[in-house]
C-alpha cells in the first residue's frame, strides 16, 4: 500500500506507536497491510469518569 499525506492537525499513526488523543484529535494510520491483524486499546488516562466519544473509521467506505 501507499501512504498519503496528513493534514498537519492530525497525529500520524503509522508506526502503531503508543499516542494520547485530546478532545478533537485525529490519528491516522495509511500504511495497513491486508495480511496484517490489528487492534486498538483505548483507555481514559485522565482517570476521571467523564465519557469519551470514539470514532473508529476501519475503512474509507465504512465508518
Amino acid at each position: 500500500m501507499e501512504s498519503i499525506a496528513i493534514a498537519a492537525s492530525q497525529l500520524n499513526w503509522n508506526g502503531g506507536q503508543r499516542i494520547t488523543l485530546k478532545a478533537g484529535d485525529t490519528a491516522t494510520c495509511t500504511v495497513l497491510r491486508p495480511d496484517q491483524l490489528y487492534g486498538i486499546f483505548i483507555y481514559n488516562s485522565a482517570q476521571n469518569d467523564n465519557n469519551a466519544a470514539v470514532n473508529v473509521v476501519w475503512s474509507n467506505s465504512q465508518p
